[in-house]
């Protein structure tokens, strides 16, 4: 068959679109998932005590978060013990991303409770076997203490953090409704600058769940997000309860609910986002070394 001057111009444009495609630059957003979770209580009579919690993963180049919710012994006007430096067995890098502090959180048995509550992470470029993580700790003396650890494969491993300047966000209720005030879902709303994201929330309490009526109900995760753990801290004078879950997103988020079901008494809110690796987001959601309110 004779070709025409139009099929002679199609056909070499064909392996012109071919090569563009594969050599010239585009992005590339990898898949955000969960890669090893555990949760311990950490607390004085515990197993893990002092401090310390064991994780595996089973893929490379991951972003490990730690979660810390801990309570001085001697309660309110006592200052919370508060992490200065984290370690590990597998030799990774730890950096704050936030911390808050209440001195007056309302605890258990209507007790006035110090309660600190952060999250730190680290670039793990090998999988982890059995890592084990141990926050060290100044100010008071440390009781009760509950601990979340995950891996995030997927994720921007030079600036894991979305850039939006308005995270993480962080909400605290320190009222109860048998003391005059009021019970609530532990909430904050979080908007994001990258398109991928790994939407976090992480509640912190010092009670075992939404109340302080012993071995009660814990939190669960909020519409649309999915439970990574829930840890009761209670071998201890006291009882402190901590909590994290996720969801993936390809889109920008404005001002998006993170939240935990059902409403309770005293607690602290942190909302956060981790970006996909090629998600670039504007630099700047690395570090996160200050820390950030503390009520």
């Amino acid at each position: 068959m004779a070709l025409k001057k139009g099929h002679l111009i199609g056909y070499s444009v064909l392996p012109v679109l071919f090569l563009c495609f594969f050599f010239l630059p585009h992005t590339v957003f990898a898949a955000l998932s969960i890669d090893g979770t555990d949760s311990v209580d950490a607390g004085y009579g515990s197993s893990n005590f002092p401090a310390f919690i064991t994780l595996s993963t089973t893929l490379p180049n991951d972003v490990i978060i730690l979660e810390d919710v801990d309570e001085t012994d001697g309660g309110a006007p006592t200052p919370p013990a508060t992490i200065t430096s984290i370690s590990d067995t597998a030799g990774l890098i730890w950096h704050e991303r936030t911390a808050t502090t209440s001195p007056s959180m309302v605890g258990w048995s209507g007790s006035l409770a110090a309660l600190d509550a952060e999250i730190w992470w680290a670039y793990a470029p090998s999988p982890l076997s059995s890592d084990t993580i141990t926050p060290t700790y100044t100010g008071g003396t440390l009781d009760c203490n509950a601990l979340v650890a995950f891996g995030v494969n997927g994720a921007n491993t030079d600036s894991p953090w979305d850039a939006n300047g308005s995270l993480p966000q962080i909400a605290i209720n320190t009222s109860a409704t048998y003391l005059g005030g009021t019970d609530a879902d532990p909430s904050v709303s979080v908007s994001t600058n990258a398109a991928n994201t790994m939407l976090l929330g992480f509640v912190g309490t010092p009670y075992y769940g939404v109340d302080d009526g012993g071995y009660g109900a814990s939190y669960n995760a909020g519409s649309g997000y999915t439970d990574l753990a829930y840890q009761q801290g209670g071998d201890c004078s006291d009882a402190v309860g901590a909590g994290a879950e996720y969801q993936v997103v390809s889109t920008a988020q404005s001002n998006t609910t993170v939240n935990f079901t059902p409403p309770g008494q005293g607690w602290f809110m942190i909302g956060d986002a981790i970006q996909a690796a090629g998600g670039g987001g504007g630099g700047g959601g690395g570090g996160g070394t200050g820390r950030t309110p503390r009520f």
